[in-house]
């Protein structure tokens, strides 16, 4: 696809590409516990999910070509072969020989679960994942020895909690009722209890510095599509953890959302 090459091109013209270069080659203090393992590591491997249709989104499109270019950079040492994970939904044949052609391994998962076990530093690029879905990964990895093998671009994780409790409080019907079903709800509470819980126990480092958010033009640039884009990595050091005491940072359903009545209270899942 030469959209691809395009998108390829234009990348690494950003801005947002060049801080992002930048911050890893200078590591600042802020930083550096993110990329404490990377150096001097061997190539780590990046796994996507959530990428979208490439052939029909050029946001898809530029989110891949980062991810391409991302193995381009000194000092971050990733894998030439990136793995992407979709589904049947968000990925055909042209599409699945492009990515192919652009040296990343593409694996299927159904049902829109992201059912992945880390068993090695792994980065997680995440532009487009739903917050349940970044739930599914953080509760099959739910132990800090596979948490801090973690390191994820994406989405501010804080943001992200924030958001879909307001989605789920919003009552838009005459009963006051959410518009999400009770076992949708249940799936999605229980899920994004994980987010609120390893939000205390993150290193967040924002791409984007104050100046670049703020554009006196008011036309729409590409670049914009990067403009929520965090490292993020997980740290337990001076807490005494047993692993199967995990659960006991998780918070509570009722304490996630300010909706709850009777008839669809959750318990607490252990």
């Amino acid at each position: 696809m030469e959209d691809i090459q395009y998108a390829l091109k234009e990348v690494r013209g950003f801005n947002f590409y060049s801080r992002l270069v930048n911050q890893i080659q200078e590591k600042p203090d802020v930083i550096e516990d993110i990329f404490r393992n990377i150096t001097g590591s061997c190539a780590i491997p990046m796994v996507i999910y959530g990428l979208g249709r490439i052939q029909y989104s050029y946001a898809a499109r530029f989110q891949l070509a980062l991810a391409l270019l991302l193995r381009e950079v000194p000092g971050l040492e990733i894998r030439q072969e990136i793995t992407i994970c979709c589904d049947d939904l968000t990925l055909n044949h042209v599409e699945e020989r492009a990515l192919k052609a652009h040296g990343c391994k593409v694996i299927r998962m159904s049902g829109g679960r992201f059912r992945w076990i880390v068993d090695e530093l792994t980065l997680f690029f995440l532009p487009f994942t739903r917050p349940e879905v970044l739930g599914d990964l953080l509760q099959m990895n739910w132990c800090s020895s596979q948490l801090e093998k973690m390191i994820i671009l994406g989405s501010s994780l804080t943001s992200m909690a924030s958001d879909l409790d307001e989605m789920i409080s919003t009552c838009d019907n005459e009963e006051g009722r959410p518009s999400m079903t009770v076992n949708k709800l249940t799936y999605v509470t229980d899920r994004l209890r994980y987010i609120w819980a390893i939000c205390k126990h993150t290193w967040v480092f924002d791409i984007n510095d104050e100046s670049s958010s703020t554009d006196e033009s008011h036309d729409y640039s590409p670049e914009q599509i990067f403009e929520n884009m965090f490292w993020h990595g997980f740290d337990f050091d001076g807490i005494d953890i047993i692993e199967k005491d995990m659960n006991n940072f998780l918070p509570s359903t009722d304490s996630c959302f300010k909706w709850v009545d009777d008839d669809t209270r959750l318990s607490n899942p252990q």
